[in-house]
């Protein structure tokens, strides 16, 4: 199995795209395949911040000598804190597809592996999240009625 490219899009669709040593650490640090750091249910006690979709592509070798390539969704959560710990977290829908002879990747909620944010970073990732757009008022308010002349 060899990772070909990971596509990020990001709140406001921004993307980047991360291929080569970068889309191979992110399946390494990300623990896509790993079935034993998985939790089930959503993370208590921990600010995820903003969600970012993850495409990554996979060329997968099959029995026959052939390949195959299949591509794995993942929610990123790159912004998320623990306490006082700044630490990237993943969730892994169910049904993603096998990959040849590999098994499937794990599903369900990680912690990723420490250097992950630096590989987001050096991909183009800000070093910060991206500011919360302004909270719009539905209707105006009695104010602003009075300052436009109306009433």
């Amino acid at each position: 199995m060899e990772a070909e490219c990971v596509s990020i899009r990001g709140p406001g669709g921004a993307v980047w795209l991360l291929s080569g040593a970068q889309a191979a650490a992110y399946g390494d640090l990300s623990n896509t395949f790993d079935l034993t750091s998985r939790m089930t249910g959503r993370p208590v006690s921990v600010a995820l911040g903003p969600r970012y979709e993850v495409l990554y592509g996979l060329t997968c070798s099959l029995p026959n000598g052939g390949t195959n390539t299949v591509s794995i969704h993942q929610v990123l959560y790159p912004y998320a804190w623990f306490r006082s710990l700044a630490q990237v977290w993943t969730f892994t829908p169910p049904g993603q597809p096998a990959c040849g002879t590999a098994q499937a990747p794990a599903t369900g909620w990680v912690a990723s592996r420490g250097g992950l944010f630096d590989v987001l970073k050096t991909a183009g990732l800000p070093e910060a999240p991206p500011a919360a757009a302004p909270v719009r008022r539905r209707h105006p308010s009695r104010a602003d009625h009075h300052s436009r002349g109306t009433r």
